[in-house]
């Protein structure tokens, strides 16, 4: 369908059917049943799109990208998100670097930014899928959701693909280069490694397409037009902040594919986490007289230890924060499936994941990364851990255990290793352990095997 038509039906289409045939038109994201009779939660009939169940699954995905680009384009504008992203593009395009570098590069900064560029590049990209719809009709061999078929670790896919996409695009064509001059390198032979490593990071993604005849250069567009933000955030947070806005537009395009549903088991954890929240923040308030705004602190670098905070202030900001996250995406029905929340994965799969986190934080140390994004990156690769059932899911490990697992590592930093065993072990025993209860009785009901 092309604009026009869509344009000249909204009145009598349901806002599901506008964005439904939008997103559909996007290289790359075929249709969510597809994935749901994969896994035989919705039975395969001819007529999928009208079945009841089926677009229940399919709207409700549909609201959580709504709910989540809100969210997005709130804190962006609240955080001046809009204003640092409209100054790296516009700097990345009249060539002026400096300006470009001048920015800033703590996390006050780069997360406003990568969520502005994610707001504003969502509603370009449709467009410009359903452009290509038009011009091509719809792909038939399209491959992208079959790799997260039967796979329980989409977050880890997705997080190494994308780093893997930007230390070719980013990394080796500027990065390298920029490293070997000191930064010294002149304006023209950075547009011109843009232009070079931008299409062929742009051209690789034609390889999704299985049928040679559909691997028309136009359907890498969105790709090449996106590299230009990637780019510019690249120049002035570095290869972390690229990576960063990368995952959170796939994590925000993926949180459309759900196969959980919502029932009472859910509530209890909402009931929970809620009186862990108001608990945790009221003893806060009334008897330290601490706010949670406090640890604003916490995004400006340097240093971790918010003035006048114990150890006790900390755990309750924790357990506030973590419970706030989970009642958030409990609200937008983000997926929390049994692979998501397994109690258990092989300890050395751990260790390994735990030792490489650790490695790439003090890395970065030594490289002079400041080191609130050093703690992002370490986050980053901790999550690699986790499992998950669905694309959505994987977007609740991105959305809701980044920020949640960011904010333990800051307590951690602010208090001393020392404070990492307790930290721990009271986090878990207070909010997880009960979390978990639910959700796995929750799955057991809903008849997904444990």
């Amino acid at each position: 369908m092309p604009p026009s038509d869509i344009l000249q039906s909204a009145h009598s289409a349901s806002p599901w059917t506008v964005m439904r045939d939008g997103l559909r038109s996007l290289p790359g994201i075929p249709e969510p049943d597809d994935d749901l009779r994969q896994t035989g939660k919705v039975a395969d009939t001819t007529d999928s799109a009208d079945s009841d169940e089926q677009m229940g699954y399919k709207q409700s995905g549909i609201w959580t990208l709504l709910g989540l680009y809100a969210i997005l384009a709130f804190f962006a504008s609240r955080g001046h998100g809009f204003e640092h992203a409209w100054m790296l593009i516009k700097s990345f395009f009249i060539g002026d670097i400096a300006a470009i570098r001048s920015i800033g590069d703590t996390l006050n900064i780069l997360l406003p930014t990568a969520a502005a560029i994610v707001v504003i590049e969502l509603p370009l990209v449709v467009v410009i899928g359903i452009a290509l719809k038009n011009l091509y009709g719809e792909s038939k061999s399209h491959s992208l959701l079959k790799a997260f078929s039967g796979n329980k670790r989409h977050y880890m896919m997705m997080t190494l693909t994308v780093v893997a996409e930007e230390l070719l695009a980013r990394g080796l064509f500027l990065g390298l280069p920029l490293l070997l001059t000191g930064g010294q390198l002149p304006t023209f032979a950075i547009y011109a490694l843009f232009i070079l490593g931008n299409g062929i990071w742009a051209l690789i993604h034609l390889g999704n397409f299985k049928n040679r005849s559909e691997r028309q250069l136009l359907k890498v567009l969105p790709q090449f037009i996106g590299g230009f933000a990637l780019t510019a955030v690249f120049l002035n947070f570095g290869l972390v902040g690229s990576i960063v806005v990368h995952l959170a537009f796939n994590n925000l395009l993926m949180s459309v594919y759900r196969k959980g549903t919502f029932n009472q088991d859910e509530i209890a954890v909402i009931i929970w986490r809620s009186a862990l929240l108001v608990g945790s923040t009221c003893v806060l308030w009334f008897s330290y007289g601490k706010s949670l705004f406090d640890l604003s602190y916490w995004f400006y670098g340097d240093n971790f230890a918010v003035p006048g905070w114990q150890w006790q202030h900390y755990l309750l900001a924790v357990l506030a924060i973590t419970s706030a996250l989970t009642i958030l995406g409990d609200l937008l029905l983000l997926d929390v499936l049994p692979e998501a929340v397994k109690a258990m994965e092989q300890i050395g799969y751990i260790v390994i994941i735990t030792a490489l986190s650790f490695g790439i934080f003090f890395g970065l140390g030594l490289l002079g990364v400041a080191i609130d994004i050093q703690v992002l990156a370490m986050a980053l690769v901790f999550l690699l851990v986790r499992r998950s059932g669905s694309a959505n899911g994987m977007t609740r490990v991105f959305w809701i255990g980044l920020p949640s697992l960011m904010a333990v590592l800051c307590a951690i930093l602010a208090l001393g290793p020392q404070s990492l065993a307790w930290m721990v072990v009271l986090v878990v025993t207070l909010a997880e352990l009960p979390d978990r209860y639910f959700r796995f009785r929750n799955a057991a009901n809903d008849g997904y095997t444990v």
